[in-house]
């Protein structure tokens, strides 16, 4: 119908605009500088913080996944959206290693509440308007966009980070 097919024009460009702000990692091209530099971590402890927060995205993976069937899309992207501006809060205004690992926690919090989503939503908008059939060209061009604007955050965030590596993270969390 005409209006399933505006609804999901609408639906996707609104997705689009909050993949780009999720994805706008200013603080992407310093994190380790950060850590290390600021934070005088070294690098075993930041692989070990990496390694729990890949492990920690397996663990919850499922049971986000089953809430955003269960509850909807709309709550899913709310709790990946607020663990996300408290990880990089906390990341942010780190003081050590367990301020990090916090910050890891939400982090992968946030993303698991993502993954999984996000593609069933712009599926369903799409299904909603009968042109499902375009799902991969239109997931392509969203994950293609998404990724030139994290390209331009990376230019941005390298920028700010010359006036300290705090910066780039604390205003990511604005967006």
């Amino acid at each position: 119908t005409e209006f399933g097919t505006l609804e999901a024009q609408r639906n996707i460009r609104w997705y689009l605009v909050f993949r780009i702000t999720y994805e706008f990692g200013l603080w992407f091209p310093i994190w380790i500088l950060f850590l290390t530099s600021e934070l005088g971590l070294t690098f075993t402890e930041i692989m070990v913080l990496e390694a729990a927060f890949q492990a920690l995205i397996v663990v919850f993976e499922v049971p986000m996944g089953i809430f955003a069937d269960r509850y909807g899309r709309r709550p899913a992207f709310m709790i990946s959206v607020l663990s996300m501006a408290v990880s990089l809060t906390l990341f942010g205004l780190a003081m050590g290693f367990w301020w990090i690992f916090a910050s890891f926690v939400v982090w992968a919090l946030a993303l698991s509440s993502l993954n999984g989503t996000d593609g069933a939503f712009v599926y369903e908008s799409l299904l909603g308007a009968g042109r499902e059939h375009e799902f991969s060209r239109v997931l392509g061009r969203l994950t293609t966009a998404t990724m030139a604007g994290t390209v331009v955050a990376m230019g941005i965030g390298g920028w700010l980070a010359t006036f300290g590596y705090r910066l780039p993270v604390l205003i990511h969390v604005g967006l």
